[in-house]
């Protein structure tokens, strides 16, 4: 599932020769993501092709394919990972290369004290009446984004965010009765802090640590962040989940053609987050597209305002 890039890439090869009369022998472009100066693989990295709309997180060898004749391309790729500055270059560029270099952020390193006085708790719901889910392909629309942010409002600025509770889909599959599904149990996935532009949208990261969650047994996803010392500079913040789409995190989901009618298995990516059922006048999620655009997420407007992330803030 790790080479699902070159899959789905082999699209952009064949529309460029499907006029050619003999098929040419197929082009496999291997790339290995290394640290600048460590010349080590650098794993988790964020590839994404820009106007063919594909993404892939890399594994722990640092290792992508991309498959055709990168000289006739015409799209632009781009390297991201938190901790390291983003690489953005033409597809085209990558021919006759085999390693890409990244480069690490000098980070600021002023200790934080912690705070620990007030806990103000945000956008709290009842789990069980949760009913709807983001991040799964459905008979209207697939998932195609690579991050949703979820918009909070405190009345006080300068506080430490402490805690963040997630609500996501979650059940049991029995692999002998169910064999040609995919459990939902068990995902890995980052978060994500983010200040708030004036235009409304997620701004800058407000935390310089790479923070990645591992979760196997639980409808309910607890992240205590009291050591990482993420102060909220204003009254208003966004807690952002980052998909990995990796093999481990890759499930399916049946959905009708629309052409069809005949159910198809699709690719998902866990986990599925949950939508608070709680209604409001104003819509409070945002979403990253495959093109690194943020975009307001309306899907589940007009009832679905918020995503089911809880925050605990410290004064």
């Amino acid at each position: 599932m790790y080479r699902i890039l070159t899959v789905l890439a082999l699209l952009m090869y064949f529309t460029a020769s499907a006029r050619q009369v003999a098929k040419p022998k197929e082009i496999v472009n291997s790339f290995q993501i290394v640290d600048e100066v460590s010349k080590k693989a650098v794993p988790s990295v964020s590839v994404t092709i820009l106007r063919a709309e594909l993404s892939i997180t890399t594994e722990k060898d640092g290792i992508f394919n991309i498959a055709g004749d990168l000289s006739k391309m015409r799209d632009t790729v781009v390297f991201e990972l938190l901790g390291y500055l983003p690489s953005k270059m033409a597809l085209k560029d990558l021919y006759g290369r085999d390693t890409i270099s990244l480069v690490a952020k000098a980070w600021s390193s002023t200790a934080i004290t912690a705070l620990k006085g007030e806990r103000i708790q945000v956008n709290e719901f009842k789990a069980k009446e949760i009913v709807h889910y983001a991040g799964l392909n459905t008979t209207t629309a697939n998932f195609d984004y690579l991050q949703l942010a979820q918009r909070f409002d405190v009345e006080k600025a300068g506080g430490q965010l402490g805690k963040v509770v997630i609500n996501r889909l979650w059940f049991n599959v029995d692999y002998e009765a169910q064999a040609d599904f995919v459990d939902l149990e068990y995902t890995t996935f980052r978060l994500r802090i983010y200040s708030v532009e004036a235009s409304g949208k997620p701004g800058k990261d407000l935390c310089d640590h790479t923070i990645e969650m591992e979760s196997n047994n639980s409808r309910s996803v607890s992240i205590n962040l009291d050591n990482y010392g993420i102060r909220i500079p204003d009254r208003s913040f966004f807690v952002a989940i980052e998909w990995m789409r990796d093999h481990r995190n890759v499930g399916y989901a049946m959905v009708i053609d629309k052409k069809t009618g005949i159910y198809q298995k699709t690719v998902n990516f866990r986990p599925a987050i949950g939508v608070s059922p709680i209604e409001g006048k104003r819509l409070n999620i945002w979403a990253m597209t495959m093109k690194k655009k943020w975009v307001p997420y309306n899907y589940f407007m007009p009832e679905g305002t918020d995503l089911a992330i809880t925050a605990t803030v410290l004064y």
